[in-house]
């Protein structure tokens, strides 16, 4: 019934396809984690920059399509009125990290790679 050897990307556009209808079904009764943003955003980044997994380049934008339909499900999501109050601090937070992590790697660069 099943397949023995399931293909890393399949499992991949299958997870992220659940999360993403997961999110569009609790809407309002979900609590996403940083850990998860992060997940999400750096998986999606890893695919834009081409250093997502080796896979065939069809899996590949697939994967890829997968991750950026969720990110785009969590924006919505983010933006609308259904989300918690402690939704919108975690996510603050998260955001705030992560742009302090950015300003550190920045800071740290020398002048002439800036």
């Amino acid at each position: 019934m099943f397949k023995e050897n399931i293909d890393n990307s399949e499992l991949q556009i299958y997870l992220l396809k659940f999360a993403d209808k997961i999110v569009n079904i609790c809407r309002g009764d979900i609590e996403l984690s940083a850990p998860f943003l992060s997940s999400i955003v750096n998986t999606l980044l890893a695919f834009e920059s081409g250093k997502g997994d080796q896979t065939s380049a069809a899996n590949e934008e697939t994967v890829s399509q997968a991750c950026h339909n969720l990110w785009q499900s969590i924006r919505q999501l983010m933006v609308t009125s259904d989300f918690s109050k402690r939704g919108n601090k975690v996510i603050t937070r998260w955001l705030a990290k992560e742009l302090n992590l950015l300003a550190e790697q920045l800071s740290q660069m020398p002048a002439s790679q800036e």
